[in-house]
């Protein structure tokens, strides 16, 4: 990451927690349950996912040692899994 990468990520953070902050002043009183439920949950979501995906990775490389899962396959498996456990 160079300096440049670091100034453009900072200032995409701070439009993005300055535009969150106005939709949550906005909807304060809409019911966001499944949101306010992930965000609430996001770090044991965060270590099931990741503890099933070195499972998997294991179990894989015990029964098909030479196969390599592709950015595609490996991030479809990711989104199925949180998809199940949320």
């Amino acid at each position: 990451m160079t300096l440049i990468d670091a100034v453009f990520l900072i200032a995409l953070f701070i439009i993005w927690a300055g535009s969150l902050y106005l939709l949550h002043e906005k909807f304060l009183n809409v019911k966001i349950g499944l949101l306010r439920r992930m965000s609430r949950d996001i770090n044991s979501i965060y270590c099931i996912h990741w503890l099933i995906i070195g499972i998997v990775y294991v179990l894989k490389e015990i029964v098909f040692p030479a196969y390599t899962p592709g950015f595609v396959t490996a991030t479809g498996f990711a989104a199925i899994i949180l998809v199940i456990f949320v």
